[in-house]
């Protein structure tokens, strides 16, 4: 839950527990749940599809039907992460 932004530890003087509280902002629970759940996702995408395309025009052979369905992928990661970059921005 504190990965998500849903509680965070707070310091309590003279405690050597953790103490916890909890996030009541709607907005900073949107934006801790898209970049540490989605975000980081698609970012990680980029570098799996740039190997994939690389493995796919490396190939003796070249299947241009696969090719070209790695290039729509690429395609389509690279929209949501500019919307999701964009919903970011909003909520600041």
């Amino acid at each position: 839950m504190c990965r998500l932004g849903i509680i965070r530890t707070c310091y309590v003087p003279r405690d050597r527990r953790d103490h916890y509280t909890f996030e009541a902002s709607f907005r900073n629970l949107a934006m801790a749940l898209l970049e540490e759940n989605l975000l980081v996702h698609v970012c990680w995408a980029d570098d799996r599809i740039e190997r994939l395309k690389k493995k796919v025009t490396d190939d003796g052979f070249t299947n241009q039907t696969l090719a070209d369905r790695v290039n729509t992928l690429s395609d389509w990661n690279a929209q949501a992460r500019n919307a999701m970059k964009r919903a970011l921005e909003t909520l600041n």
